[in-house]
C-alpha cells in the first residue's frame, strides 16, 4: 500500500510538472487539485478508488473530475491502459467506469495517459479522451472480439487463452506476476475509428523508435507479456 501511494504522489507531482502545460490548450486555465492532496471530511480515497478520479479540475463553469496515468518508460507506448480483471475477482477500473456511465454515478470526465523519460524531467507523449468514449469503445470491441474468440473456439475444438489477444482494435493483456488482464488501447486506433483524442508528442525529446510492437511493454507491470492469438476483424 505505501508503494501505490507513492506511485500515485510521483505520478500526480508528474501530471502537475509534465503533462498539465500541455493540457492547458484543451481544457484552459484549469486549477488543478491532486486527490492525494485534497480534503473532503476524510474521504478522498472513495474518489479514487470508486469514481477514478485522480484529480479535480476547477473552471470558470465548474468542477470536473480527471483520471491520470503518467508513467516513465525508456520510450513511449502511446496507448491507454484500463485494467479489465483481477484474479480476487474484484471490481476493476474498467467495470466501475462502465457501471459509472450506465447508472449516472460519479466517473473522470477526461482520462489522460502520458509517458514521461525515466528520470521524470521530460515528457514523450500525452493524449486526452473523453472518458466515456474510451470505455464505449473498449465494450464494442470486446462484444466484437468475443464473437470471433467463439467462432475460433467453435473450429478448433479447444478453449483458447482469451487472456492475451490482440485485434485491429485493442489488446487484451494478461500480467504474469499477478494474474491481472488489462486492456490496451492504441491512440492512432481510437482515431481511425472515428474517436477525438488531443494528442501531443515531444519529437525533440522521443526516442527514434517508438513503436516497437514485437513487445508488449504499455506498463512497467506488463513486462514480458505478449499477446497469444492475433484476431482479425
Amino acid at each position: 500500500m505505501r508503494k501505490w501511494r507513492a506511485d500515485a504522489q510521483k505520478s500526480a507531482e508528474d501530471f502537475m510538472t509534465l503533462v498539465l502545460p500541455h493540457i492547458r490548450p484543451l481544457l484552459g486555465e484549469i486549477k488543478v487539485i491532486p486527490i492525494e492532496g485534497a480534503i473532503f471530511n476524510g474521504t478522498p480515497d472513495a474518489f479514487d478508488t470508486l469514481a477514478g478520479v485522480d484529480l479535480w479540475a476547477i473552471d470558470q463553469h465548474g468542477i470536473f473530475g480527471l483520471a491520470s496515468r503518467v508513467q516513465p518508460c525508456n520510450k513511449p507506448f502511446d496507448t491507454f491502459t484500463v485494467r479489465r480483471s483481477r484474479t480476487s475477482g474484484t471490481a476493476t477500473e474498467y467495470g466501475k467506469r462502465l457501471k459509472a456511465i450506465e447508472s449516472g454515478y460519479v466517473y473522470p470526465e477526461w482520462t489522460i495517459q502520458a509517458y514521461v523519460s525515466q528520470d521524470r524531467k521530460q515528457l514523450y507523449s500525452m493524449a486526452a479522451v473523453k472518458t466515456k468514449d474510451l470505455i464505449l469503445y473498449i465494450m464494442e470491441s470486446l462484444e466484437s472480439m468475443k464473437q470471433k474468440h467463439q467462432e475460433l473456439i467453435d473450429v478448433s475444438g479447444h478453449e483458447l487463452p482469451f487472456s492475451n489477444v490482440k485485434s485491429n482494435k485493442m489488446a487484451i493483456l494478461y500480467n504474469n506476476a499477478d494474474g491481472a488482464s488489462f486492456f490496451a488501447v492504441e491512440w492512432d486506433k481510437l482515431t481511425a475509428h472515428g474517436v477525438d483524442l488531443y494528442v501531443r508528442q515531444n519529437t525533440i525529446a522521443q526516442p527514434t523508435d517508438t513503436r516497437d510492437k514485437a513487445l508488449v511493454k504499455f506498463v512497467s507491470e506488463l513486462q514480458d507479456v505478449k499477446p497469444s492469438l492475433r484476431l482479425r476483424d
